[in-house]
């Protein structure tokens, strides 16, 4: 548990934003064209500043409406994590070969194939790759466009690309 209670965004809203610049509750709902009920339940934690609002605040304040969306969240999440704290120790983590850095993610949203995406990712040629594998070039490139690995070729591919063989199952 943590050792300070989190504070809601209305609090900070209410300490760091209102209070030091003299405006109520009220003056800011009618400022930003909302119900004063908004602001009030917000201020006291009951409830959560929406897209809605972020935007209406961040036009008054000067500010952007991601940063407001981002206290939120960031309030919901760690407030759920304490929640289910012991639910989440008693989760096993999936073993996966390693986390997948953003460029390989990025190429196989564009639709290469994970072998192709891995490839160019650590900036290896196919014909490289292909006598790492032990594979013909032309059979490489057909596994590269069809993403067709039998358990065989996707471990030596994976051993010449030098990642874990499930890597290249997506």
């Amino acid at each position: 548990m943590r050792e300070a209670p989190l504070a809601h965004p209305g609090e900070i809203l209410a300490l760091d934003w209102l209070e030091p610049i003299g405006v109520s509750q009220y003056a800011l709902a009618k400022a930003i064209g909302v119900p004063p009920r908004r602001i009030n339940e917000i201020v006291h934690g009951k409830r959560s500043i929406t897209p809605d609002t972020a935007l209406r605040l961040a036009a008054f304040f000067g500010t952007d409406a991601q940063s407001w969306l981002n206290l939120q969240a960031h309030y919901d999440l760690e407030t759920m994590r304490d929640k289910i704290a012991d639910d989440l120790q008693k989760i096993e983590p999936h073993k996966r070969g390693g986390t997948i850095p953003h460029d390989v993610v990025r190429r196989l949203v564009d639709g290469a194939t994970p072998a192709r995406a891995w490839r160019e990712h650590l900036g290896r040629a196919q014909a490289d790759v292909a006598a790492l594998s032990g594979i013909s070039v032309s059979d490489y490139a057909k596994v590269e466009a069809l993403d067709e690995l039998s358990p065989e070729h996707r471990e030596m591919i994976a051993g010449a690309l030098g990642i874990a063989p499930d890597l290249l199952d997506f």
